[in-house]
């Protein structure tokens, strides 16, 4: 049987909320909705959210899906909806029986990796990943010598951290600019853009056979970020999460002690103010600092 022609089964139950299951299915399958047997013979509706063919996807956008009844029997054995699986991703069911839902879940199709320039198939389980740290890397130009240490040792795949501009903590994962390309990537007379990166990644895909990934984290904003001084009401806060008070009230007293500390006002209870090992550590810890 060809890879195209695989068919998978999801049977319907009444009230069977699978929505904590998640279905994993490759591309090129075919899924069927069927009514299980607390649904057959009554009026259900199928929604989801996987789009269709050659449209984009859109997370709330739902249609319905069309019974058929191939074999025409009278009754409900052989009434299905079917999907045809071409695109990648995470999608959405859920049924109706008559106006009320009766029941939903999610389902997975697994993408087809290709590599190199005759695009041959790089199978899901044969993945091996080495991440870099993208701050880490440098400028731009120096990334390729750097990037073949993993391609030399056998990696086909290329996890690289957030690319965008960092946050005044230099998290890997705080972004001060959603948007921009983190700007230590260039030099003071060659600018590195989102377009070089790409012909980087292309390169390595079909030259290398090594496809590259990284982190899709725009939530992920920094203190300094413009966007979250303009909208503070976006993040939690105070306000919107009150519940949150106990551990802000916390964060603000161990802040003001390290201040404390720092400036040397524990120093005659044996803290330093600059803590260097272990021992001053713990004296800071059940001697010289209040708990």
């Amino acid at each position: 049987m060809g890879h195209s022609e695989q068919v998978r089964i999801l049977l319907l139950n009444e009230m069977e909320k699978l929505e904590k299951t998640l279905f994993r299915l490759e591309q090129g399958f075919e899924l069927q909705f069927r009514l299980g047997p607390t649904l057959q013979g009554k009026a259900v509706t199928v929604y989801t959210n996987y789009p269709f063919p050659g449209q984009a996807f859109h997370r709330e956008k739902f249609r319905t899906l069309e019974w058929e009844n191939p074999s025409e029997r009278e009754d409900d054995s052989d009434k299905r909806c079917n999907l045809h699986l071409q695109q990648a991703g995470s999608f959405q069911y859920y049924f109706l029986q008559g106006n009320e839902k009766s029941g939903g879940g999610y389902i997975v199709v697994d993408p087809i990796l290709h590599i190199g320039a005759d695009h041959q198939v790089l199978p899901l389980d044969c993945v091996t990943l080495q991440t870099f740290l993208a701050k880490c890397l440098g400028p731009f130009d120096e990334w390729e010598s750097r990037l073949r240490v993993a391609k030399e040792s056998g990696y086909n795949m290329i996890h690289f951290t957030p690319l965008q501009t960092l946050g005044q903590s230099r998290s890997c994962y705080s972004l001060a600019n959603q948007l921009e390309l983190n700007p230590d990537f260039s030099r003071p007379n060659k600018k590195c853009t989102w377009n070089d990166v790409g012909q980087l990644v292309e390169k390595l895909k079909k030259e290398w056979n090594v496809l590259c990934i990284t982190d899709v984290v725009y939530n992920h904003t920094a203190a300094n970020s413009k966007w979250i001084q303009k909208h503070p009401e976006s993040a939690y806060n105070l306000v919107n999460s009150p519940h949150l008070k106990p551990a802000w009230v916390l964060d603000r007293a161990l802040w003001h002690l390290s201040c404390d500390v720092a400036d040397g006002k524990y120093k005659e209870k044996g803290v330093p103010a600059l803590i260097e090992n272990d021992h001053q550590m713990h004296v800071s810890m059940y001697r010289g600092v209040p708990h």
